[in-house]
């Protein structure tokens, strides 16, 4: 069979349209998480520079599949009306067969950055979890002595007990410097692990990581 009646494209072309519904509804499901999340324009910025291709790929799944609507639909008013040129067949079949897998293709992306994504917040919280767990052990040790230790050594960070703090640091070094009886300076390496770069971040007895985490938390609840 060479072309498809218009009964037959009349049914195709409920098909495709489906699949156009699909694409609307991602845009959606996307809408509601961003507004979920109380995710931020800047946050929303920075998001999408890092999943680019992954917004390519969706982009170019609804092109395609208003590319395979408009196929259809041009295919049955030339069948109804008799006049313009049919497409045939094999090319419309190949459109319908590839519409269900490059959508499962866009659906296997999304769960792949939805992990990804879970997983670099769950890093950054450990990671945040681990610099309070430090400074709270400066600030008790201050509370505990009336002074600040004069050395990381002093403050006990080679201790057994110590370890599970730098596990949660995931590898993060950290430096310490006595300013004063009471007060401090803490430098945190940052995710590239390497001091003196711009991810660097430096804390002292003025600021309390907890407090900015709680409230961190508190925005995000």
């Amino acid at each position: 069979m060479q072309h498809y009646s218009v009964e037959v494209l009349a049914e195709l072309r409920a098909h495709v349209v489906r699949f156009l519904r699909l694409d609307f509804g991602y845009a959606a499901i996307a809408g509601a998480v961003v507004v979920a999340l109380k995710i931020g324009s800047d946050s929303l910025f920075e998001i999408a520079s890092l999943r680019a291709w992954e917004l390519y790929v969706y982009f170019a799944i609804v092109a395609f599949d208003f590319y395979a609507a408009w196929l259809i639909h041009s295919d049955w008013l030339a069948a109804h009306s008799g006049f313009g040129q049919r497409a045939r067949a094999p090319l419309i079949r190949t459109v319908l067969y590839l519409q269900p897998a490059i959508h499962c293709l866009l659906l296997s992306f999304v769960a792949t950055g939805i992990v990804s994504y879970s997983q670099g917040v769950m890093d950054a919280r450990h990671q945040i979890e681990g610099r309070v767990l430090v400074q709270e052990k400066v600030e008790a040790y201050r509370a505990m002595h009336g002074t600040v230790p004069a050395s990381l050594v002093e403050l006990g960070t080679h201790s057994p007990q110590f370890a599970k703090i730098r596990r949660k640091l995931d590898g993060e070094d950290f430096r310490y410097e006595k300013l004063g009886e009471r007060a401090y300076r803490l430098t945190f390496a940052g995710w590239d692990k390497t001091f003196d770069t711009p991810d660097d971040e430096v804390v002292t007895e003025k600021y309390l990581i907890r407090k900015s985490y709680d409230t961190l938390l508190g925005n995000a609840k």
